[in-house]
């Protein structure tokens, strides 16, 4: 028990460019998979929610938006790998005023990216549904559905930032732990606005939102406080250096758009293959027909 806890307090700060790293790989890696697991199920969570709350309607309605959320996701976290490799690069070469750059550079581009991709996709997305063939009668739920989420796209661009460059300082415990707290909060606000307020497919988005935006602030305080960190949040420091952030979208847009264009086929898989019928059985029954469990493998 005490080694574990040992080797679990290491993952808060382990060093990569020293010492045996074949362990090293393995213990760095595992919660940064399940960290990815988890931020992919929340989408899961919801539907399950309202599964039970609401309608069969309502639940598909939430499955329609499966794999396009999961290519949002994947996109902007391979985004985010630029800031990852940059301050990676610059710990490795104990360079922290360029580190600072990159901290500061990057958390203010996701908050502007994160609001103009949100304002567009809010406006977007019965467009972006029609593209994914969804079903006329779940249009209305469905798009009620992406809209809350593009609202928290802010939010999820900031976390997924801070977790990339938590993981660059060789700390893969800091985000799985963030998660792990607003995957809770997720789950608390999805049964808090599906049964007794009964707000349907809007309340579990909303919930969704506010699990993100406690996953941003966590990860902003902890480059704000944590001691051990190689670069330390500085509200006077805000602001965005041309030259790092030139550098930062030369390694994440050719990063971003590789996860993009994987992902993208299970978009047009959903549209053909999984077509909901109102007069089919099944979904009076409650069995749902979407490609969203899929989309996660």
């Amino acid at each position: 028990m005490g080694k574990a806890r040992e080797l679990f307090s290491r993952l808060g700060n382990m060093d990569m460019t020293n010492g045996r790293l074949f362990w090293k790989l393995g213990v760095f890696a595992l919660p940064y998979a399940l960290t990815t697991m988890m931020q992919l199920l929340y989408t899961t969570v919801d539907l399950i929610s309202v599964r039970f709350g609401e309608s069969g309607d309502a639940a598909a309605s939430i499955s329609a938006n499966g794999a396009l959320i999961n290519l949002i996701i994947v996109l902007f976290n391979n985004i985010a790998l630029g800031s990852n490799v940059l301050l990676a690069n610059s710990k490795g070469a104990n360079d922290r005023e360029k580190g600072m750059k990159v901290l500061h550079t990057s958390l203010l581009f996701a908050l502007f990216a994160g609001i103009a991709v949100g304002i567009i996709g809010f406006f977007l997305a019965p467009e972006l549904l029609k593209v994914m063939n969804t079903s006329e009668h779940l249009i209305l739920n469905a798009t009620d559905y992406l809209r809350v989420y593009f609202m928290g796209l802010p939010f999820l661009m900031l976390y997924n930032y801070c977790a990339n460059m938590l993981r660059a300082q060789g700390d893969t415990r800091s985000p799985f732990l963030i998660l792990a707290v607003s995957g809770l909060i997720n789950v608390g606000f999805d049964l808090l606005f599906v049964f007794p307020l009964q707000m349907g497919v809007r309340g579990v988005g909303f919930a969704t939102v506010i699990s993100e935006a406690v996953s941003a602030t966590l990860g902003i305080l902890t480059f704000r406080f944590k001691k051990e960190s190689f670069v330390r949040l500085e509200p006077r420091l805000l602001r965005i250096d041309g030259a790092t952030l030139k550098e930062i979208l030369k390694i994440g847009i050719p990063a971003g758009l590789q996860g993009f264009f994987f992902s993208l086929p299970n978009v047009f898989l959903q549209a053909k293959l999984y077509t909901i019928d109102p007069t089919n059985d099944a979904l009076e029954n409650g069995a749902i027909a979407s490609g969203n469990v899929e989309s996660y493998t």
